[in-house]
Order: structure tokens, then C-alpha cells, then sequence
């Protein structure tokens, strides 16, 4: 009978607390974030929003030089006030990857008559696909853009060793690709260490994200090109 009792209460106890880490703790998302990773950023309606906007804006665009697209850390980089001069648009859009990119270039890239383009993109595609994947995406971009002029710039360093260690794989891999001569690579990411050759807290505010100062070297990194 006590056996009986203690296997009853067993199920009962494991029964409450599946119910309770399906219902609050989102078990579906945890597996989704960790072991089968989706995009499902593109359908957000924020996404879809910034994209449509950026295609309604092209159609009035007539002194564009320059383009840069890429993720958060693009959409965030302040190239109007940094780089008056460069006549530049961003078309950079929170949380995007190559294969985002990819997806909306004709709508927010190709419509508009530019002389360069800068692509800055990679960080986040390292949570949806392995570096080799994402380097190819990156290749495809700059197959498919219309530019005279196309540079990739490096991705910055990250605060989380694990991911800077894929961060600079993927650099290397694109700085390779770039060698064809169909792109040309701008790196940068050594501008943004400290002595000890990890990521310059001071020129972040949160270990991915430039701050004002970070955002100052890369107008730097960028201004011959821009001429």
C-alpha cells in the first residue's frame, strides 16, 4: 500500500510540474531557442513593418550614394550625423540575419540607384546556422546587390567568449571569400578591443552594441571609402 501511495504521488508530482514548466516556463520556446532554432523574427509584424516602410521611402530616395544594411547594429549606427557628407541611407533592421537580408533586398536595396553598398550582418545568424552557412549567405548578397562598390564590414567583437570565438571564424571565412574581388572587406573588429585583446567594454554599453564612441570609430573605419 505505502508503495502504491508513493508511486501515486510520484505521478501526480511530476504530472504538476510538467503542467507547470509547459504553461510558465514556455517549454515549446526553450526547445525552439535551444535545439531547433527558427527566424521567426521575419514574421514578425515589426519586421515586416520596417521592411515595407524602407520600400515605401526608396520610391521618394533621389540623392542616395550609399547604402549600408545589416541587423540592430546597423540599424542603431547614427551614419547621417557621423558621415553628413557620404549622402548615405541605413537600411539596417533590429535582430535581421544574411538570410533576412537576402529576403528583402530587392525591396529596400535594389530599388534605389546607389554607387556602394555596406553590408553589416552576422551576429545573429550564429544562433540559426553555422559559420560555413553564413559566410555563403553573405556571398550570395553581394552576388545579388546592385552596387558598383560593395564592402562587408567585419562583425564586431562580443563580450561572450564562445560567441566572439565564432565571430572571428566567420570573419576570417568572409575575409577569404573576399579575395574573389566580387566584395571588399573592411576589418574593423581589432579597432574595438582592449590591451588584452578581448572587447573594449567602454566602446559598448551592452557587450554587442556599440555606444556613441564605438559608433566614432566605425564612422572612422569607413570615411575613405564613403569619398
Amino acid at each position: 500500500m505505502t508503495r502504491r501511495l508513493s508511486i501515486a504521488v510520484n505521478v501526480i508530482l511530476i504530472s504538476f510540474l510538467g503542467w507547470y514548466f509547459l504553461v510558465h516556463k514556455d517549454i515549446r520556446g526553450y526547445y525552439q531557442r535551444h535545439f531547433d532554432p527558427r527566424e521567426d523574427f521575419l514574421e514578425d509584424i515589426y519586421y515586416k513593418a520596417a521592411v515595407d516602410s524602407y520600400a515605401a521611402l526608396n520610391a521618394s530616395a533621389k540623392e542616395a550614394r550609399a547604402v549600408i544594411a545589416g541587423d540592430s547594429i546597423a540599424a542603431q549606427f547614427p551614419i547621417c550625423e557621423l558621415l553628413p557628407e557620404a549622402g548615405a541611407l541605413n537600411r539596417g533592421i533590429g535582430s535581421d540575419t544574411s538570410r533576412g537580408v537576402l529576403q528583402r533586398l530587392d525591396r529596400n536595396v535594389n530599388n534605389l540607384r546607389i554607387s556602394k553598398f555596406y553590408l553589416l550582418v552576422g551576429h545573429n545568424d550564429l544562433k540559426y546556422r553555422s559559420v560555413e552557412e553564413t559566410a555563403l549567405n553573405i556571398s550570395l548578397i553581394f552576388s545579388r546587390v546592385q552596387a558598383t562598390e560593395k564592402y562587408f564590414i567585419s562583425v564586431l567583437p562580443a563580450a561572450d567568449p564562445g560567441r566572439d570565438l565564432l565571430i572571428r571564424e566567420l570573419n576570417e571565412e568572409v575575409r577569404r571569400a573576399s579575395l574573389a574581388g566580387s566584395f571588399r572587406y573592411i576589418d574593423l573588429y581589432g579597432k574595438f578591443l582592449g590591451s588584452g585583446g578581448t572587447i573594449n567594454q567602454r566602446l559598448f554599453y551592452d557587450g554587442v552594441h556599440p555606444a556613441a564612441d564605438g559608433y566614432k570609430i566605425l564612422a572612422e573605419g569607413l570615411r575613405d571609402s564613403l569619398r
